[in-house]
């Protein structure tokens, strides 16, 4: 199976907008091929998405 890995870049831009990040990312959760990840990433991910500009809350990022 075909593996990737989605940058901090793409996670954001799926969250945020419909387009092909949202696109690939739906694909890797419909089992299309398997999405890999760090810890780094997710975490980069949660306080990206915390900046004023995305009006997000701690809870909203991590639920």
């Amino acid at each position: 199976m075909l593996r990737i890995v989605l940058d901090t870049n793409v996670l954001v831009s799926a969250t945020i907008h419909n387009g092909k990040p949202r696109k690939l990312l739906q694909a890797g959760i419909k089992g299309k091929y398997r999405i890999l990840s760090s810890r780094e990433i997710l975490n980069e991910f949660s306080e990206v998405l915390q900046r004023p500009q995305f009006k997000m809350t701690r809870d909203d990022v991590i639920g």
